[in-house]
């Protein structure tokens, strides 16, 4: 992804450029979640705290650990739950255990995982990366379907943390509407491409042009549903 500072040395090139939709949460320097929670329209915010009380239900305690917490069996543990949940999308795990230890073992405190616990055994986890005022969640998977789990592992605790550090975005990942109605705004990203081959490239530039018009009344539609107040408080 291209930065906005960045922009200018690219526009003039021959590389073909692109826009997209992700949906990003941002901080405004929360006190706390409640704080977070109180900007939220009515609806959502009972939304949200129903989906937090079903892991509380469920007998279910959150521990963050650092790339440097981490142990063999949680590395384990999360390279069990990145390979069921891309086999359960249809999707390869192109990615080895090893590196995930490896990025463990080198980005230490920059390395963070979520892990959902029931009598310290861990049911699921979230992958995060941090760095540049901004938390990535990258990855998450369960060996037990919970109601509600996904989106505490994987968006409220990012939220949680990006508070509790003063981090200032959340990026949660490509796709999901359903993102926006826990908080999460959709944010213009931007990439450009080398085509090498002349006839693909001539495709692709017609394709790039009428997907902008899309991509510009996918943005109108998704205006609608903003979760956030309008109102002074």
């Amino acid at each position: 992804f291209i930065s906005d500072e960045d922009r200018a040395a690219f526009v003039e090139s021959s590389l073909l450029s692109r826009a997209d939709w992700q949906f990003h949460w941002y901080n405004h320097s929360y006190e706390d979640f409640e704080d977070f929670l109180g900007q939220l329209r009515s609806r959502k915010r009972k939304n949200i705290r129903r989906e937090r009380r079903q892991l509380q239900q469920a007998g279910l305690k959150i521990q963050w650990k650092s790339g440097a917490d981490l142990l063999e069996p949680d590395l384990d543990f999360i390279y069990a739950c990145y390979i069921d949940t891309f086999r359960n999308y249809g999707n390869h795990p192109a990615l080895r255990k090893r590196f995930f230890a490896q990025l463990a073992e080198q980005l230490r405190e920059q390395f963070l995982v979520a892990l959902a616990c029931r009598d310290d055994q861990p049911v699921a986890m979230g992958l995060f990366l941090a760095g540049g005022d901004r938390l990535y969640g990258r990855y998450w998977g369960c060996s037990e379907n919970i109601p509600g789990l996904h989106f505490e592992v994987a968006y409220y605790q990012g939220i949680e943390y990006c508070i509790r550090n003063k981090i200032k975005v959340f990026e949660s990942g490509a796709q999901g509407e359903h993102k926006i109605g826990r908080g999460f705004l959709p944010t213009r990203t931007g990439s450009f491409h080398y085509i090498r081959e002349e006839l693909f490239r001539s495709a692709i530039s017609d394709f790039l042009s009428r997907e902008s018009v899309w991509l510009d009344e996918y943005r109108e539609q998704l205006e609608r549903h903003d979760p956030y107040r309008r109102d002074p408080a």
